[in-house]
């Protein structure tokens, strides 16, 4: 039988971001983008790219997300207008958009991955959390944040609530604060 050109994929592929984080790469869609071909570009440079970019929003202080051609604030009334075709990649940028600022002031932020269990393949997924910086300092107390299932990545309670209401309701952010 005749293998498909699609079932063949280059095992792990990632990309590295300007943090030094794994990102799955988007595949041909995003490459020819040119949103995640770039390790050294940041997150918002990736939204850019895509045509937006967050801002914090003079009404309410709220971090949203703007599609920078027309002006206007992504929301629930004009996410599908705005994300259409779009969306996975920059659903992806908000996510690292969300982690860049984990790793900047005041939070502080750092990637530590998880030991790998003997015996699991070298390709496959290991797990990263977020730490703060005194994690091993620290007495007073630890802060579990679990995200759901999914797409969703650590300090990211929805990646639509990102895109189309705010991070302090998409992310973590608040809590880590």
């Amino acid at each position: 039988r005749k293998r498909s050109a699609r079932a063949r994929k280059p095992p792990c592929r990632s990309l590295q971001s300007a943090a030094g984080r794994t990102i799955p790469s988007g595949g041909r869609g995003a490459a020819a983008m040119g949103v995640d071909d770039d390790d050294h570009a940041t997150a918002q440079d990736r939204l850019r790219r895509l045509g937006f970019e967050y801002r914090e929003c003079e009404e309410d202080g709220q971090t949203r997300l703007y599609h920078i051609r027309t002006d206007t604030r992504v929301g629930d009334h004009n996410w599908g207008m705005f994300l259409r075709g779009v969306y996975p990649l920059v659903a992806r940028a908000a996510m690292a958009y969300v982690h860049e600022v984990a790793e900047q002031q005041p939070f502080n932020m750092r990637w530590v991955d998880l030991p790998r269990p003997a015996g699991v393949d070298p390709c496959a997924r290991v797990g990263r959390v977020l730490v703060s910086a005194d994690l091993t300092r620290n007495t007073h107390g630890l802060l579990v944040l679990v995200p759901g299932s999914g797409h969703v990545r650590a300090a990211i309670w929805g990646r639509q609530l990102c895109v189309s209401d705010c991070l302090e309701r998409g992310s973590a952010l608040p809590f880590i604060r």
